[in-house]
């Protein structure tokens, strides 16, 4: 998926195994796709355990998540944050 528009798709992934997961999910990670060398960006806060929808609006930036269903995150230009789950 492309999260800042700019053509080249990013990479949003988890690592599944006993170091990365705990009871609450995996964590999430974030590749950005900049000139074809990718930046990480971190995701504070927040343990992936289902589905990730990618908004159309945008926070400094990049697109707005919505993960495990009901989570909303942004990016602050320097990390995606949890801003708040219903």
């Amino acid at each position: 998926m492309d999260l800042n528009d700019d053509g080249k798709l990013d990479i949003i992934y988890t690592i599944e195994n006993s170091f990365y997961c705990g009871s609450g999910g995996c964590s999430l990670n974030i590749l950005l796709n900049i000139n074809n060398k990718y930046r990480y960006i971190p995701v504070t806060v927040l343990n992936y355990k289902d589905y990730i929808y990618v908004l159309n609006n945008k926070t400094k930036g990049l697109k707005d998540l919505i993960v495990n269903d009901k989570c909303l995150i942004r990016f602050n230009g320097k990390e995606y944050e949890l801003i708040k789950c219903l």
